[in-house]
This record gives C-alpha cells, sequence and structure tokens, in this order.
C-alpha cells in the first residue's frame, strides 16, 4: 500500500536551511529583517522542499484575515443592468489584491441581509474578523454608515463616490468633464432645449456631472436649457423605458439628451433608432460600454466609463489604510472618461463578406414604430 508523502513543516525548512525556527517565521511573515544571505538559504529551502505556509495559521498570527471586503447595496445588482459596471470595478480590484496575496468577498450593505441572516452582511464579516477593510460601491449607504465606520477605526475607501468630510476615503472620476463634454459635442450640433437622463443629482456624483452640463451651456449657446430631467423608476426597466418616451415623445419635447450611465444611454438609444414622434432629428450623448453598438445618426458623443480604474484605485487606498499608512487628504481623481465617437455600423468579418458592412435595414413605410406607451 502507498503511504501518502509527508507535508513538509517550518521546522524542515530550518533544519534544510541550518537556521532556526523563528528566523523561518520571520522570514515568511515579512516580520524583523533577515540578513540577505539568510533569507537565500531558506527561500532555497522552500522551493525544494514545495513547503506551503499555512494561510489561516499566517492569519491568526498577524491577527489579519488577509481578505478584503467589496461592498454593494444587494447582491442582486450583480445580476442586473449595471451588472457590467460592477464587473469592471470588480476586476480592477483583484487585479491588485491578487499580487498582494490578498482575498476577495463580495458583501451587502442593504440591512435586508443582515435580517436574513444569509452571511452577507457587511459590518457581520467585520465583526467577526473576516475582512480586514471593505471598499463601498454603494450610492445608498447612509452617510451615519459611513461615520460609524471611521469612528470603529475600520479600514475603508468609497469609490465613485465623493464625501466632503472624508476625502481621502474617495476615488472618483472627472464627471464634471463628462458633462462638460457630451453636452457641448449636442449644441455644437444646434441643440438648445436639452433633456438630462440618469441617476438623480443626489446619487454619486452625478450633481458635479449636471454642474458641467450647466457650465457647457452657459459658455457655449445662448438660450440653450434643460427644460426636463427623467430619472430611472424603481420599478424597473419597462417602467423607465414608458417614463423616457412620455417625456421624449411628447409634443414640444427636448431635442437632445444627455445621459450619464450607460443603462440610461442605452435605453435612449434605443428610442432615438425607433423613432421620437416630435424630434424628428433627435440626438443622445451619454455614457457607453458600447459605443460600437450606438447608431451614429441618432448619438453625437459617447464617453466610456472608468470603473475598473475605480476599482484599482480603491484596492490601492485600502491597502495603504490596512498597512497603517495615513489617510490621505485629498481624493483620489482617476482622470476622465475616453471620449469617442459611435461607429455603427459596424465592418463585418471579411472572411465572411469580405469589405461588406453590416447596414441598418430601412424601416418599412408601411410599419412606422409606435412610441413605448
Amino acid at each position: 500500500m502507498r503511504r501518502n508523502r509527508r507535508v513538509p513543516t517550518v521546522n524542515d525548512v530550518a533544519e534544510r536551511a541550518d537556521v532556526s525556527r523563528q528566523t523561518v517565521s520571520r522570514y515568511i511573515n515579512g516580520g524583523a529583517s533577515v540578513a540577505a544571505e539568510t533569507a537565500e538559504r531558506i527561500r532555497t529551502a522552500i522551493e525544494q522542499l514545495q513547503y506551503q505556509p499555512s494561510a489561516a495559521a499566517r492569519s491568526l498570527r498577524k491577527k489579519r484575515s488577509d481578505t478584503l471586503g467589496l461592498a454593494l447595496y444587494s447582491a442582486r445588482d450583480l445580476g442586473m443592468e449595471q451588472s457590467e459596471l460592477f464587473a469592471l470595478k470588480l476586476s480592477g480590484v483583484l487585479e491588485v489584491l491578487g499580487p498582494r496575496g490578498y482575498g476577495l468577498q463580495v458583501v451587502e450593505t442593504n440591512p435586508a441581509a443582515s435580517q436574513l441572516g444569509n452571511g452577507t452582511f457587511y459590518l457581520d464579516k467585520i465583526r467577526g474578523g473576516e475582512i480586514d477593510g471593505v471598499i463601498i460601491s454603494d450610492f445608498h449607504m447612509p452617510l451615519a454608515d459611513i461615520f460609524a465606520l471611521r469612528e470603529a477605526h475600520v479600514p475603508f475607501v468609497m469609490i465613485d463616490r465623493l464625501v466632503p468630510e472624508l476625502p481621502g476615503r474617495c476615488a472618483i472620476t472627472d464627471v464634471y468633464l463628462e458633462g462638460f463634454r457630451l453636452t457641448t459635442a449636442l449644441l455644437e450640433k444646434g441643440h438648445r432645449r436639452l433633456a438630462y437622463c440618469g441617476w438623480p443629482p443626489q446619487r454619486g456624483l452625478a450633481s458635479r456631472f449636471r454642474e458641467g452640463m450647466m457650465q457647457a451651456i452657459h459658455e457655449r449657446a445662448d438660450g440653450a436649457e434643460i427644460v426636463t430631467e427623467v430619472y430611472p423608476s424603481e420599478e424597473g426597466t419597462y417602467a423607465t423605458l414608458d417614463r423616457l418616451s412620455r417625456v421624449l415623445g411628447a409634443e414640444h419635447a427636448p431635442t437632445a439628451a444627455v445621459c450619464n450611465d450607460d443603462w440610461t444611454t442605452g435605453m435612449v438609444a434605443l428610442l432615438a433608432d425607433r423613432g421620437i414622434p416630435y424630434a424628428q432629428n433627435f440626438q443622445l450623448a451619454g455614457v457607453s460600454l458600447r459605443p460600437n453598438y450606438l447608431d451614429a445618426e441618432h448619438v453625437a458623443l459617447v464617453a466610456t466609463p472608468m470603473d475598473r480604474q475605480l476599482g484599482i484605485a480603491g484596492a490601492r487606498m485600502l491597502l495603504d489604510l490596512v498597512d497603517g499608512k495615513p489617510e490621505r487628504t485629498e481624493p483620489v481623481n482617476v482622470g476622465t472618461a475616453r471620449f469617442v465617437p459611435p461607429s455603427f455600423p459596424c465592418l463585418a468579418h471579411p472572411r465572411l463578406t469580405g469589405t461588406a458592412q453590416f447596414r441598418k435595414q430601412p424601416r418599412k413605410a408601411d410599419s412606422p414604430a409606435e412610441p413605448v406607451r
């Protein structure tokens, strides 16, 4: 009968490297300095023995879990329209944490998570020592809860949100410039009656986006104005589409819309493609992950989101706090979006169609599109 190979221990490493057990522990845990020659012997012994330090034991000694949390309002957000943006944040966070040896847990700030006892509530994870800190990606989280984390000396940062009282805990993008550039693109095409479509100003950085819109109107076009504002409905996609259709399809409606998030840009582009009754030359400019799928006839300019960069910045900021570095005095600004023109229709794959292009089929004259009601 074949015997199982014995798992090497820290004592085996110490014996092979001809050092004490304590010296090996210091080397593994990155504690007190170890002489370069000694460190090389220990490294060689670890490789020869294929020794794997116990993560659980290291966590107990350091009183750390070596795991951080990414907090969303609800886990359901991962399955909704904004899931691609969360995926970008997640990829940025993991890019930073992986090389540092940290794990990641997705946790929820929604109090219902605690009441349901599903093991995802962020405070339960913090109190239980399962996470060493948390990156908050949630517009709903009350300021009182955020300040409570600060008072409890819990390492945390916020991404895509600016709290003036805690600027050094925030990673943001230059949404002011996004609002300014997108609005300017429509004003330059002669539009003077604009709609603001997207998240309400009190959510995240939306107020700064709207300020950029107002500055563009002030600088670039006399007589231009925001004639209406349309926010997503809490009842979901169809309710939001209905609301947008009624506002943008009404008589004396705006001739153009500025959209501050990917979801709303996609829905307004859909309505524009179907035909908005009273605005024959309706156009929009907005934030989108998929500029190559938007119709260039109706879309003036697209800003691509910076969510991956926000994830990277948030993870780096949090690791600094976990490592005991002083809190920053200013927010981290990861920059502004990349502005691109829409490019649909796009070239088809040459293997299939040579130089042919995918082109939209003209709408039949006898079957005009009806507005969503």
